[in-house]
Parts: C-alpha cells; sequence; structure tokens
C-alpha cells in the first residue's frame, strides 16, 4: 500500500514538501478522534512504507489505520524476502553444496592414509593420547569406507 490509499480515506488531506529522508509528506484530519483541525502527519519513505504520527491526541498508528478501514500491514509495502536482502544469507545448505557420497568416501580414505603414516612415522614421540586418536581415526575411517562399499554394491 502506498500513503495514496490511506491519504483517500482521510479528511482535510494537505501536501507538504518532503520531509528530509521522505519521499512524501502530509497532513490530515485523523480519523480516530474528532479533530476539527488536521493533526495527523503521514510520511511516505523512498522504499514505501508509510509512517503516521497525531499531534493532537497522540492517537498510535494502530488506532488511526483501524479507524480509517486498515490494519497495520497496510503502511508496508508488500515486498518478497530474498537472500540477498540478508546478511547471513541462506539458513540451509544448497544442494550444490552438499558433499556427494563419492567426494566423502575420498575424504575419509585420504583421513585413513594420513592417520596411519602418522602412527607409522611418529611411532613411539606420539604422545599415548594422540597416538590412540590416530588409531581410532584410522579404524573408523576404514569402518565407514568398508560400510560404504556394502551399501553400494548390489
Amino acid at each position: 500500500m502506498s500513503a495514496v490509499t490511506l491519504l483517500a480515506r482521510l479528511d482535510g488531506v494537505r501536501r507538504l514538501p518532503p520531509r528530509r529522508g521522505f519521499a512524501s509528506s502530509h497532513v490530515a484530519r485523523c480519523p480516530a478522534h474528532d479533530d476539527r483541525r488536521p493533526s495527523l502527519g503521514v510520511d511516505e519513505t523512498p522504499d514505501g512504507r508509510v509512517l503516521l504520527i497525531c499531534r493532537s491526541a497522540g492517537c498510535s498508528a494502530h488506532e488511526i489505520v483501524a479507524a480509517a478501514g486498515l490494519e497495520l500491514h497496510d503502511l508496508y509495502p508488500p515486498r518478497p524476502v530474498t537472500y540477498a536482502d540478508t546478511k547471513r544469507g541462506p539458513r540451509y545448505t544448497p544442494r550444490s553444496e552438499v558433499p556427494t557420497a563419492e567426494a566423502a568416501l575420498k575424504s575419509l580414505e585420504a583421513a585413513a592414509r594420513h592417520a596411519a603414516v602418522l602412527a607409522l612415522v611418529f611411532g613411539d614421540a606420539v604422545p599415548p593420547g594422540l597416538r590412540l586418536l590416530l588409531v581410532d581415526l584410522s579404524a573408523s575411517a576404514s569402518a565407514a569406507l568398508r560400510a560404504a562399499e556394502i551399501v553400494e554394491s548390489p
């Protein structure tokens, strides 16, 4: 909705020079109370939002739009949300970025080889906790590879 839709439902509308940062500014009689002189400020932002302020009775935006036969969401333009509008981007991993089973298997094979090489090269120089971690990593990767082979076999 634009300010024009709201202004068409108000009485005593008068256009003003736009205030700084606004696309248009108007005053009108507030529909939420018995207003004899225009006291309702109606400003529209460049992106289409409509801002209201009642300068005589202090009516809320909800009271004003209800008296005009509208709802609060009518003060904002419909706008599709795109991921380009958000700073974080998509909240899901696009299918194109999900690793394939082949890529996962290659990673596991590489991890198993590296763990085995490290365990062999450093032998007793590797602290016992790290040695256990390397052996576990190698065993886990090998088990995952065997499981993948079973699943892939017909």
